[in-house]
């Protein structure tokens, strides 16, 4: 279906791409209004357990704490792949040092790094700045660490305001979790073996070594055939995989370039 109007909640780091696919989607059926409100997967989550909402665009893939709360109240849950983004970590391009291991991106997410120097970067003071505690972007460094006791950290709740925060912070890392062209900032490497870093997402996720990421995730108590589905009908098509790799995303499904054969003549 295509037309109607829907409202679907999108968690935050998931929201100005969700929102551009809302508008990309009605700018080819004028009959439909989706209608994109921000929120977080948490939340999200919670109202979709409730029977609150029926639908929402998550960032993160559900684990086994969100599928065992749905099993224990009957409810079921559809879940669809969109697309996937790296969680980058981003400096300030003067900040000398260009990789972090396991074991030091810990203890700066613990707050137990005073100085970059102790680090072997600069004198400047760390300071951690994250788009949301409860977000896709933590959940994905949390389920690599299998939790932490503590996570020190300037938390903001959109792009912009994170944007806006750390940028002029000789000392800061952005924990980032969207495309990071046009940025004032570079990305560090991460591992015991320095994994290198690419500005595009396929090529980042490809190779398998890089743990954080961020996967867009629809999620619906219904399997009706309205607008909503419609919508999702058109995130998962070939059209629109294609918009989320044009959009920096690595896309669920690699988009098939379609070959038109024409006659010729002899």
């Amino acid at each position: 279906m295509t037309a109607g109007h829907v409202r679907i909640g999108a968690a935050e780091s998931a929201y100005k791409i969700s929102w551009h696919m809302s508008a990309t989607f009605q700018a080819g059926y004028p009959a439909a209004f989706v209608d994109i409100l921000p929120g977080q997967s948490g939340s999200l989550l919670d109202s979709l357990l409730q029977g609150k909402i029926e639908q929402a665009l998550l960032d993160r893939r559900l684990d086994a704490l969100d599928s065992a709360a749905f099993q224990k109240a009957g409810r079921k849950l559809f879940t669809y792949n969109l697309a996937a983004q790296p969680v980058y970590l981003l400096v300030p391009p003067q900040q000398s040092l260009t990789s972090l291991d396991s074991l030091a991106l810990r203890r700066v997410l613990e707050g137990k790094v005073g100085s970059w120097a102790e680090l072997g970067g600069s004198m400047d003071p760390v300071h951690l700045y994250i788009p949301s505690l409860a977000g896709g972007a933590m959940h994905s460094l949390l389920a690599y660490y299998k939790g932490l006791p503590q996570v020190s950290a300037s938390a903001y709740g959109s792009r912009d305001s994170l944007i806006t925060a750390a940028r002029g912070d000789a000392g800061a890392l952005v924990l980032w979790p969207w495309p990071v062209e046009g940025l004032p900032w570079k990305a560090l490497a991460f591992g015991p073996v320095a994994s290198p870093v690419y500005p595009d997402a396929a090529t980042m996720m490809e190779g398998g070594g890089y743990p954080f990421r961020l996967d867009l995730t629809y999620a619906t108590t219904r399997s009706k055939q309205d607008l909503a589905a419609g919508f999702l009908t058109f995130l998962m098509s070939n059209t629109g995989q294609r918009e989320y790799m044009n959009q920096g995303y690595r896309p669920a499904a690699v988009p098939v370039r379609i070959v038109r054969l024409t006659k010729g003549t002899n």
